[in-house]
């Protein structure tokens, strides 16, 4: 159960990932609507041309949290396959890793 307990900060890590990911879809998304916007407003150039940097950082963001949440989701993995015995496996913590693993293949779906 000490094993479980130490990789509790796995779990922590793809909670943080999910949030990651999810900030940056909602930020490049938000990005993209004022990229729009400055352009149908006519602004000046170099403000449309700054406003398309800060959407292609977003949008490069956003691969680089899949890959992390993607070995976030093996490390899960590794943990719970490594349990052994019923007490492991019904802990509380094998099943908050359980409950990530299940949104995970929901969120990367």
């Amino acid at each position: 159960m000490a094993v479980i307990r130490h990789k509790r900060a796995d779990m922590d890590t793809y909670s943080s990932l999910v949030k990651e990911e999810k900030s940056y879809e909602k930020e490049a998304k938000e990005q993209e609507e004022r990229v729009a916007k400055y352009e149908s407003e006519g602004k000046e150039s170099w403000e449309i041309s700054q406003q398309k940097k800060v959407l292609q950082d977003c949008r490069q963001m956003i691969p680089d949290c899949q890959k992390r949440l993607q070995s976030a989701v093996e490390d899960l993995q590794g943990i719970l396959e490594g349990l052994e015995g019923e007490e492991l496996t019904s802990s509380d913590e094998a099943k908050a890793a359980k409950e990530a693993l299940n949104s995970a293949s929901t969120s990367t779906s």
